[in-house]
């Protein structure tokens, strides 16, 4: 539905003692400031064997008021347009549009709160919508291929107030009534009590409600005594501090909007006149994929530890205050961990054996797609303005990319925090249930993201929804790519509803199909395609051009698509999983690993291309069958480790071994990504799934990362250095014999074997004809290699994992002076003068060439004050 809402200066006057916030259509875990719309929803019959209703009459213009009184919060309504969707403020017309998508619904209400009201968990003003005015579509048109209504409204005045929705089912009752207005004040404008005691533990489930037959044939899942907050909102409102409980009121009664102090009600902020955000001329920073090392990263986390010294510590502005810290580093992009809003309390309970709590800490369970999570934001704390959340995400971009650093977001699409069919009705549950999931036959929740339901992608107004949402983090926000997760969904076949005809006496026409069946071209619900819809117009789109796009190719029902996921010309690059296994099995010393080893420091041209997928690749060698191979090494993003495992401490690794791999990464052809905190050895203690901790297991130390008492973070940002500055480090392509050449421990005899411990290999530099020299050696004992000749050049020492900080990696910086690494490799000339190199057990060497009678220190650290990548001199 559509309406279109004025400006009400009374309205503005009865708010005038509380903070302009700004709220809209939404409904669940988002507490506003100013008003909400509600939508009680009305599911239309599927017996299509009814007369047929006459032909709706033109329809007015949408500045025409559409019959609904104005109140002291807005004007009258006005019919409002059906696009764009949510919220938009009308300039010309100083009001703001409301227009939801909902397919089958017949009535819908939008409803307004004062953030004392939201938090009191009562309606400020419901604004039932008119059918014949507020509605457009044709509600007897089947789901597929378009949307068949939308139902809009617009309201002057409504730029003071959150917004929510309450769908109704056709026959269930009256819309709840919204209480007296004249209490606004009793409780104190959005601040919840301090002394909220924290439940113990709490699950939240849907209670059972009656619902109508047709409703419930039809895989509806209508409430009308839940309120909806609008899939498109672009800023929530709720509790305004991470881990805050809602109010504690009486949820347990049908006056109370919200579910519980863990779930109370929320609310999209609803949009008015705003200044334009001062990007001081901030354009994409397009860096090329090659070039790219990636640090995945969690916005709290990073700054949440007290050693951080930040001022707005866990929160965007707290990031921007750190930012400089990348830059030393090195990294030069960010791959934050989910920040769309979501609820953090989800998992509210006492951790058992402890007296912490168990929180949502990573975010996979997106409650608003457009909104960026305003618990992450200072000035949410600080009861600012929806405007100012908005902004302080903007300026940490553009931040970031005055540093060079670009910004990915980790997005999931995949499921929603609804859970299964005993989950909480937030937004697209009671919006359009077989619309938004993938629903079996008899209306259950398939649960291929193992978190109890499934977005349905692929259906049309699914996938617009995504790719509207893609384009609004990229226009309004500057981000630089997505990393999907679970990302094997969104290739999946979404489920169709299609309605049983009924004959005159009620009984089922015979031979005619119901419920969930196999859309035109007889393709089951959840089947792979071979070409999704989604994936192809993401790929495509002229907004989204500019941007990369990184796939988790898997999902939990078993789907693995590394090495064919769904790329399009190579516009997708993919988390390769089979990278961090083979690596970590070399690496540790088991047989059999060297070849795949060495196949994964050359970007893992084996799954990217080879034209001939594995016999027991079943997606490759089916419909996936035309993605496979022919792709560059930039197709894989290669880790070690990520949020969702041991850290690189954690493995229970020596030192030594921390160095191996960390080395590995970063030497191997396609695009590196590290976690936050590897970088000094970051330990959870050996936990390796810490999703629900909102603690120093999760937060970085920076007093540790500070004093780098066993030198890894300097190895790390050294590392890191050479990746960047190093161009044979940045391949594009795949090596051939002619930049690469293969080493055992005599040059051009690699050893292969079942037992080997030994990969070694030099990569040329055409033009200079020098190179870099690396062998890994994962045996118990030590090796003495003999290094390969190049005429007039020599082998000078540049990394050595055997040796004690700071002289494993050998590089003037505030460590080691110019003398020091001169004088270290001077002590190795015994052994490069005659073009040997001593290898000590679990060790990696780098070495690389130089003309002869030269020791070359040209390779120099960054100081602390100095971006490591700013550095380029190399001889």
């Amino acid at each position: 539905m559509k309406t279109l809402i004025r400006h009400n200066p009374a309205g503005l006057r009865v708010l005038k003692a509380t903070p302009a916030r700004i709220c809209a259509p939404k409904a669940r875990s988002l507490r506003s400031t100013r008003s909400a719309i509600v939508t009680r929803i009305q599911a239309a019959s599927p017996d299509v064997a009814s007369a047929p209703e006459a032909p709706p009459a033109p329809r007015p213009n949408w500045d025409v008021a559409s019959g609904q009184d104005g109140s002291h919060v807005h004007d009258a309504p006005m019919v409002g347009r059906p696009l764009p969707l949510g919220a938009t403020y009308m300039h010309d017309q100083d009001a703001v549009n409301f227009a939801i998508y909902s397919g089958s619904a017949i009535t819908m209400s939008l409803v307004l709160f004062t953030e004392g009201d939201l938090n009191a968990g009562r309606a400020t003003v419901e604004i039932p919508l008119d059918p014949d005015m507020n509605k457009s579509g044709d509600p007897e048109k089947p789901v597929m291929p378009e949307p068949e209504i939308v139902l809009a409204a617009a309201v002057a005045d409504a730029a003071a107030r959150p917004a929510a929705l309450t769908p109704m089912a056709e026959d269930s009752r009256d819309p709840l009534a919204v209480p007296p207005v004249d209490g606004v004040a009793s409780l104190e404008d959005g601040i919840i009590p301090e002394d909220v005691t924290p439940v113990e533990e709490e699950v939240v489930e849907e209670e059972e409600v009656e619902l109508d037959m047709v409703s419930l044939v039809a895989g509806h899942r209508f409430n009308n005594t839940k309120v909806m907050v609008d899939p498109y909102a672009k800023v929530m409102i709720s509790r305004r501090e991470y881990g805050q409980l809602g109010p504690d009121i009486d949820y347990n009664n049908d006056y109370t909007l919200g579910l519980a102090q863990t779930w109370p009600q929320a609310a999209g902020a609803v949009p008015g006149p705003e200044a334009e955000f001062d990007w001081q001329g901030d354009k994409p920073l397009g860096l090329p994929m090659e070039q790219l090392v990636i640090y995945e990263m969690h916005v709290r986390g990073y700054t949440k530890d007290e050693s951080s010294g930040a001022h707005a510590a866990g929160t965007y502005l707290g990031m921007v205050e750190k930012l400089d810290y990348l830059q030393t580093l090195g990294v030069n992009a960010v791959e934050l961990l989910p920040m769309q809003e979501f609820n953090e309390l989800e998992y509210y309970s006492m951790i058992p054996g402890t007296d912490e709590y168990r929180f949502n800490f990573w975010g996979y369970s997106t409650a608003g797609f457009f909104a960026p999570m305003s618990r992450f934001s200072y000035a949410a704390a600080k009861g600012h303005s929806p405007v100012e959340i908005k902004n302080e995400f903007k300026m940490l971009v553009r931040e970031a990319h005055k540093r060079g650093i670009e910004v990915i977001l980790d997005v999931v699409f995949n499921h929603t925090d609804e859970g299964n069919e005993n989950g909480p009705t937030i937004s697209f549950r009671g919006l359009d249930n077989r619309v938004y999931y993938v629903l079996a036959p008899g209306g259950e929740y398939y649960n291929y993201s193992g978190c109890g339901n499934t977005i349905n992608c692929n259906h049309p107004v699914v996938r617009t929804f995504i790719l509207d949402c893609l384009r609004h983090w990229v226009t309004e926000y500057h981000v630089d790519g997505f990393r999907f997760d679970l990302a094997s969904i969104l290739t999946r076949a979404h489920s169709a509803w299609h309605p049983q005809k009924l004959e005159e006496d009620g009984y089922p026409l015979p031979g005619t199909p119901a419920g969930i069946i196999p859309d035109a071209g007889g393709v089951p619900t959840g089947t792979p395609l071979s070409d999704p819809a989604l994936i192809e117009m993401i790929s495509d789109d002229p907004i989204l051009r500019g941007t990369k796009m990184i796939s988790e190719a898997w999902d939990c029902d078993g789907l693995y698509q590394v090495g064919a996921f769904p790329h399009y010309g190579g516009r997708w690059a993919e988390w390769n999983g089979k990278f961090r296994d083979t690596v970590r099995s070399f690496i540790k010393g088991s047989d059999g690993a060297a070849g795949n080893f060495a196949a994964a420091l050359c970007g893992s041209p084996d799954i990217y291309a080879n034209d001939t997928p594995p016999e027991d690749n079943w997606w490759a060698n089916n419909a996936g069958r035309k993605w496979w191979g022919n792709r560059s090494p930039l197709a894989s993003i290669n880790f070690i480790t990520a949020h969702d495992g041991f850290t690189l401490a954690d493995l229970r690794l020596r030192q030594r071994q921390m160095r191996n791999l960390f080395a590995a990464l970063l030497l191997s052809s396609g695009v590196p990504m590290f976690f936050m905190g590897d970088e000094y050895g970051h330990t959870k203690s050996g936990n390796n799934n810490t999703y629900c901790h909102d603690s120093k297991v999760n937060w970085i130390d920076w007093d540790a990362a500070k004093a780098d008492t066993d030198g890894f973070a300097r190895f790390s940002r050294c590392m890191v250095q050479l990746r960047r500055t190093n161009p044979l480090l940045q391949r594009t392509s795949f090596v051939t014999d002619t930049d690469i050449q293969w080493h055992g421990v005599t040059p051009n005899e690699p050893d292969w074997s079942h037992s080997s411990r030994l990969v070694a290999f030099s990569l040329k530099e055409h033009n200079s004809g020098g190179g870099l020299f690396v062998a890994f050696n994962t045996a118990h004992t030590g090796r003495l290699l003999t290094l390969p000749h190049i005429p007039g050049r020599l082998w000078q020492p540049l990394v050595d994992s055997g040796k004690q900080a700071p002289y494993d990696f050998l590089v003037v910086d505030d460590e080691l002076s110019e003398e020091d690494v001169e004088s270290a490799r001077m002590s190795q000339a015994m052994w490069t003068g005659s073009s040997q190199m001593p290898m000590m057990p679990w060790s990696v060497i780098v070495m690389e060439s130089v003309p002869e009678g030269k020791i070359n220190s040209s390779l120099r650290a960054a100081p602390a004050s100095e971006p490591a990548w700013s550095k380029q001199g190399r001889s």
